[in-house]
């Protein structure tokens, strides 16, 4: 397909929507006049004849690029969209305007840029004013999943963790896997994005199981973040692996995690685990300059969970048993990980 270059279509949007008394009657009225093209694919799709027998275009919009616009336009597949050009329109749900209020699912990837200090800083939920996360923020030039994509103002925001955002301005979406539709907002009521989508039923209760001493625990948060422990003092080489990410809940109840932080160490022998500097560290996490590559992340864990808490499937396909039991102690890699790395890095300089 051919992307169009930016400009192109600026001229054509007052003729063209004056065309079809019918199209008019389904306008919605929008208060910017051009759009930003957004999309995981490089490129937005153009269609014509939306409001009756859809057909695709052969030009494209690069992502990234600005286009006038007319106004929304309700077609005859119940999605919503643009016109661009003379019987080209765009789907709202991958053009952004200066001043829009939406919120939309969207689970993909994105990257950071190069910033403007030391690392990209991240924002509290911006539906409630975007505030700067002051201890954490992200390296430049990596890769974060999203499952979240909130404009605020036209200020674009990608949720990486529970409660934590980076800028549209600061970072671009490099690949997407699903697109849901947007809702758009007045700026009166932006304040009221609901950002939990699915049943909290775990309620902070820790679910582990024991095995020759071991506990692994498995903390589902009430507000869709979990905590993972693994500790191994048996094998060969002793180890713990902690994790921490995001869950959310599929329509068929299983639970899918998208994780965000990790450490993984090893030690000699059981007794030194987490007394002394282990022999070999890996930690990725909010701010880390360590962070592994996303696709090599969500291979270390990728199990799903029934949503009655008791049994946790494996990758390999395995069932365990979990049983949920309160006061556990858990451990955060995201407080943990840094300082055993920091005495791995002096024990190997």
């Amino acid at each position: 397909m051919n992307q169009i270059k930016k400009g192109f279509l600026t001229a054509g949007i007052a003729s063209a929507a004056l065309i079809s008394t019918s199209i008019l009657l389904h306008q919605t009225p929008v208060d910017a006049a051009s759009a930003m093209a957004n999309s995981g694919y490089g490129h937005v799709e153009l269609w014509h004849n939306v409001t009756g027998n859809k057909t695709r275009d052969d030009n494209t919009l690069s992502s990234g690029s600005s286009w006038g616009i007319g106004n929304r336009i309700n077609g005859s597949d119940g999605q919503q969209y643009y016109q661009v050009g003379n019987n080209e329109y765009a789907n709202v749900n991958q053009m952004d305007t200066t001043t829009e209020n939406s919120k939309q699912q969207l689970i993909g990837v994105v990257k950071t840029g190069s910033g403007n200090g030391n690392y990209i800083a991240l924002y509290t939920n911006p539906s409630n004013g975007a505030r700067v996360v002051n201890n954490r923020g992200l390296a430049k030039y990596t890769e974060w999943y999203t499952d979240q994509r909130v404009i605020i103002n036209g200020q674009v925001y990608y949720r990486v963790a529970t409660n934590e955002w980076v800028k549209g301005s600061d970072s671009h979406l490099i690949s997407e896997k699903t697109r849901g539709n947007k809702t758009f907002l007045s700026s009166s009521n932006s304040n009221n994005i609901d950002t939990s989508d699915v049943e909290k039923p775990y309620l902070d209760i820790p679910y582990s199981k024991t095995v020759l001493g071991d506990t692994t625990t498995l903390l589902l948060k009430s507000n869709n973040e979990y905590i993972y422990n693994e500790s191994d003092t048996y094998s060969a080489l002793p180890h713990v692996n902690f994790q921490k990410g995001t869950y959310t809940v599929s329509p068929n109840g299983l639970l899918q995690f998208n994780m965000t932080s990790s450490f993984f160490g090893d030690w000699g022998s059981p007794e030194a685990m987490l007394n002394i500097a282990p022999g070999h560290a890996y930690f990725s996490g909010q701010g880390s300059d360590y962070r592994i590559s996303g696709t090599n992340l969500a291979q270390r864990f990728t199990y799903k969970i029934v949503k009655n808490g008791a049994e946790i499937k494996e990758l390999n396909g395995e069932i365990t048993s979990l049983t949920p039991n309160k006061g556990l102690d858990v451990k955060d890699p995201e407080q943990i990980g840094p300082v055993l790395y920091a005495q791995y890095e002096a024990r190997t300089r």
